[in-house]
């Protein structure tokens, strides 16, 4: 057996023993760092194994990424998998921080409405039941499509919110979303209605979430439907709304340079809400749906 395959045997056998978070998030994980270390073996690293991995080896995938003028939201992923794999190897002291490293940090673009909401007649192009309520918990939850499809209906209400279990959610993290309206609550119960058993989820019990994954993106371009991703920002974007009393800057409503210090102070709860409802760790990725 050759080095590069003694390399990238040995972050196999790791990643197998370690399945952190989603499994959106483990093949994604696996596909970014078996390129990773190819990469660090054309340069000429022919490592025999991943713990072999030494501080110089991040600072030259760094300066490669750059060469390669990949967006800083790239080389942080990458960068993310290298801390999460030296992690497990005991390892962690060699990795720098990510401005030692000379990564740049990501820039969250804004100013642009990117919001997106489902009309009747979209929806009646989705003929499959449990994909038409997927698609509207996208919406009123602002859910991603991996959570809207592994939600289990029964397990998720929690009278006053709907619960997301860790293994439905990007990186593993577990988060409640408020139920605050009447269509919200007649989604959850048409989603109760659909499912065979309490333990099911809007997959059916027969099909693998790749497949039906798949399936789902499939028939949505069938319906005209591209846009998906905007659904977040229309949940978004309402819940601003609702929060604070004003439109958010992306439609129009006031910047925070033109705010009262009362109105920023409102500003910045509300978009502390909304980055917890919608997932995220930083307050600063609301400008991607907010500006």
């Amino acid at each position: 057996m050759g080095k590069r395959h003694q390399l990238l045997g040995s972050l196999s056998y790791i990643l197998a023993h370690n399945r952190d978070g989603s499994r959106t998030t483990q093949i994604n994980r696996r596909h970014r760092l078996l390129q990773t270390l190819k990469q660090l073996y054309e340069d000429g690293y022919q490592l025999n194994h991943v713990k072999q991995m030494k501080t110089k080896h991040l600072y030259h995938l760094v300066q490669r990424w750059q060469a390669e003028q990949k967006s800083a939201g790239t080389i942080k992923n990458r960068l993310s998998d290298l801390r999460w794999l030296l992690k497990k190897l005991d390892k962690a002291s060699i990795m720098p921080s990510n401005t030692k490293l000379g990564a740049k940090k990501r820039v969250y673009a804004s100013g642009q409405d990117k919001s997106f909401a489902l009309k009747p007649v979209d929806l009646n192009k989705m003929t499959d039941p449990a994909m038409r309520l997927s698609l509207q918990g996208q919406q009123l939850f602002g859910l991603r499509l991996e959570e809207s499809l592994k939600l289990q209906p029964y397990l998720a209400d929690r009278g006053h919110c709907l619960y997301l279990k860790g293994s439905w959610t990007k990186g593993g993290r577990e988060r409640v979303i408020p139920i605050i309206n009447d269509a919200q609550r007649q989604w959850l119960k048409d989603c109760q209605a659909l499912i065979r058993s309490k333990d099911s989820s809007l997959i059916p019990d027969h099909q693998r979430y790749e497949v039906y994954r798949r399936q789902f993106i499939y028939q949505c371009r069938l319906a005209g439907i591209h846009h998906r991703h905007g659904l977040r920002h229309d949940y978004a974007q309402q819940r601003y709304q609702a929060l604070t009393g004003w439109t958010c800057p992306a439609k129009g409503g006031l910047t925070r340079d033109k705010m009262t210090s009362a109105q920023r102070e409102s500003d910045y709860q509300a978009r502390l809400i909304i980055s917890q409802e919608l997932g995220h760790v930083r307050t600063q990725i609301t400008k991607i749906y907010l500006s």
